[in-house]
């Protein structure tokens, strides 16, 4: 198949071609297109965070945490920028989609937007590697990854938070028509942008200039009012690769797989789910 003979290619360090990323992209759009804009996956899955172009790092999770041919998986977004190797990152993750579009899914970030792109570096990779064309051809993948995701009818996981504009997920997540751009001040916005604060008692926008900050009351009139027992989200470079934003018996997790991310310093965090 061809997918195996391009992922051949990557994990060999040899630069895959145009007409190889073209045959990609269209491929997992259309299983994209397949499957909801609000999955719904059974345990047990392997939750992963960010992973910001680092390659190298990506392949060491199915080394440690064991390969997609006998793992489920399940990525919360953000694979390029601000790393050296978006294109190859990007590429790696779809194929697996391709060649394993029933337990292997990938989830939309912030930074999968033609507009981050364009400020932090996935852009200038693609130009400077293929041409601009290239970076059109993953952009329109960008618009085509679904929004969240529900794990045995009580994890809830998304890339960035919670939105005052989310009351009813299966209907107003579902009524995401994709393809999609990404706007500010919406659902959608708010999904991908959104962070916890501990400081906040009502909705307020969000320093980042998009997306808003939630509280604590926020979140757990989320989840009781979904029946929900956790929300996993990513979103955030957190110093132990996972971290509790309000506290530890309180059911949200943040998860970033990208260790000294932007020499941070920081080790990167996987989540199993059995």
């Amino acid at each position: 198949m061809l997918a195996n003979i391009i992922l051949k290619k990557l994990m060999h360090k040899t630069k895959i071609s145009k007409t190889d990323i073209t045959w990609i992209c269209q491929s997992v759009k259309r299983i994209l297109l397949d499957q909801p804009t609000l999955l719904k996956l059974k345990p047990p899955i392997i939750i992963c965070g960010d992973t910001h172009g680092q390659f190298r790092d990506t392949c060491r999770i199915f080394d440690i945490c064991g390969s997609p041919s006998s793992n489920s998986y399940l990525f919360l977004g953000d694979y390029v920028d601000r790393g050296l190797n978006g294109v190859e990152n990007l590429c790696y993750l779809l194929l697996f989609k391709i060649l394993y579009p029933n337990t292997f899914y990938l989830l939309r970030g912030n930074h999968e937007s033609s507009v981050i792109t364009k400020q932090f570096g996935f852009y200038d990779e693609c130009i400077e590697k293929y041409d601009k064309d290239v970076w059109k051809c993953f952009c329109g993948v960008f618009n085509c990854l679904p929004i969240a995701a529900v794990i045995g009818n009580k994890i809830f996981c998304v890339h960035g938070g919670i939105s005052p504009q989310l009351r009813d997920i299966e209907n107003d997540l579902n009524r995401i028509k994709r393809p999609i751009e990404i706007h500010s001040s919406d659902l959608l916005s708010d999904l991908l942008w959104s962070d916890p604060n501990n400081e906040v008692d009502e909705w307020e926008e969000n320093d980042r200039g998009t997306g808003v900050f939630f509280g604590l009351n926020h979140f757990l009139d989320f989840i009781n009012k979904n029946g929900f027992e956790y929300v996993f989200r990513a979103h955030q470079a957190v110093k132990n690769g996972y971290d509790f934003p309000f506290t530890e018996d309180i059911g949200l997790i943040t998860i970033f797989s990208a260790p000294n991310y932007c020499n941070f310093g920081n080790d990167g965090g996987v989540m199993y789910v059995d």
